[in-house]
């Protein structure tokens, strides 16, 4: 593919859209199902949704599956850190349908981020003429203590590895809860110059929240802190792109994004533009998974690649 589209879109123009494909996950969070209870089912041909091989005795996973049991047209189950299936199940689905051009819609509210950018990988390789991707995300409200994550790894997400050629890098944080798994990270990745950016959100006190969990990490170490919309994929993609404008042709960049799934996609958006540009993701485990509920809000976004 040659061409990369990113557009904001309404939520209910995505209700009303024709989809050859859905993808959904079911995971333990009680948004797994929210934007799939939705859906006029007569718009989509096929319903895929992929379920996570672990904690399925964990919150709202039992309930999900017995919702998505009744919708699905194709289970998968898999690990959260292994995105090969997703390729298998759509190079497959492209065989058996012997289609030129592919309109999928995917719910990444819940899913491992190794699975829905393994979706923008494989469309951007796609022998296809067109594929074009709404991804929609519901906000969720977070309640009860968030533990902290410990670090197992820290990995270039597949397909993103960049390149590294020259001797100064620069380092880009987003900004989340989780300030001292970015402390950690800082210290392994000795940047020389680094960024940092949180997310413009409506939820009230969120900035401010954000950035005193990470006063040391904003005060010490970082340029000023950048704020990208929540709400807007296609502005942040945009404007991260807009950030690593100068740099392009004198450092090794890399993105570690710890905020929101929106920031994320934005992320691999930009790294999908620009194959130099690492992106990075911290493998890791929480004591007990955080509680997040639907606020009824959604993010969407219409990702296109073309010949």
């Amino acid at each position: 593919m040659d061409m990369l589209n990113v557009l904001d879109i309404d939520p209910h123009a995505v209700l009303i859209n024709q989809y050859d494909l859905a993808v959904f996950s079911c995971g333990y969070e009680a948004r797994s199902k929210t934007y799939s209870e939705s859906i006029n089912r007569r718009n989509i041909n096929k319903i895929l949704t992929l379920y996570f091989s672990d904690s399925r005795d964990v919150g709202y996973r039992r309930q999900n599956e017995i919702h998505f049991n009744e919708i699905s047209d194709d289970i998968v189950e898999m690990k959260y850190d292994d995105d090969l299936p997703v390729y298998e199940y759509l190079n497959k689905y492209v065989f058996d349908n012997g289609t030129r051009s592919l309109k999928i819609m995917v719910d990444y509210s819940s899913m491992s981020r190794l699975w829905y950018i393994s979706i923008l990988n494989w469309a951007r390789y796609a022998e296809l003429d067109e594929v074009l991707i709404d991804f929609v995300y519901s906000v969720g409200d977070y309640s009860g203590a968030i533990t902290p994550l410990v670090i197992d790894e820290i990995l270039a997400i597949p397909g993103h590895e960049g390149v590294t050629t020259h001797s100064k890098t620069l380092s880009i944080f987003g900004l989340g809860y989780d300030s001292l798994t970015t402390l950690c990270v800082l210290d392994k990745l000795e940047p020389s110059v680094v960024h940092s950016f949180i997310a413009g959100s409506f939820f009230e006190n969120y900035i401010d929240k954000t950035e005193s969990y990470n006063k040391e990490f904003i005060d010490n170490y970082s340029e000023p802190v950048l704020y990208f919309p929540f709400t807007s994929v296609e502005k942040t993609y945009r404007m991260m792109s807009e950030l690593i404008s100068p740099y392009r042709d004198e450092y090794n960049i890399s993105f570690i994004p710890m905020g929101p799934k929106p920031h994320v996609l934005a992320a691999a958006l930009v790294s999908l533009k620009y194959s130099e540009i690492i992106n990075l993701y911290v493998k890791g485990k929480r004591h007990s998974p955080p509680i997040v509920k639907p606020n009824g809000d959604y993010v969407c976004t219409r990702v296109s690649f073309s010949k």
